[in-house]
């Protein structure tokens, strides 16, 4: 099982490469096992130490992984959020400004198109 790296890992300072070929099962299990036993609303690879884009989120839009996703911001106007945490910044919480309204797409573990909405908080 993976864990959490925190904010000086090189992972959480680079763009990320799609996913290809790789073999991603385990890095799959850890990422939802880490946010089921956190009770967190998601975690992306680069925050186990491996730079894959690869999410999985617990939202009311849909709950799951996305795979190279893709996030269009729907031209909508941002609003700020109440503080949020991060996993891979432990004890530390930020008020972020979040868009009200975004469209976002990829692939899920069985390698299925998605496509969703998010509105207020569960907008990325």
């Amino acid at each position: 099982m993976l864990e959490i790296v925190h904010n000086k890992h090189p992972a959480l300072h680079t763009i990320a490469p799609c996913v290809v070929d790789q073999d991603i099962s385990d890095l799959l299990e850890s990422m939802k096992s880490i946010v089921e036993k956190e009770n967190a609303l998601g975690i992306a690879a680069p925050q186990l130490g491996v730079s894959l884009r690869i999410i999985y989120v617990v939202t009311n839009a849909y709950i799951g992984f996305i795979i190279n996703p893709e996030i269009d911001t729907l031209k909508s106007k941002t609003v700020k959020s109440k503080a949020e945490g991060c996993l891979s910044y432990p004890g530390k919480r930020k008020t972020m400004k979040r868009n009200i309204k975004c469209s976002v797409t990829g692939l899920n573990e069985n390698n299925e198109p998605i496509v969703f909405t998010a509105t207020k908080m569960d907008a990325f």
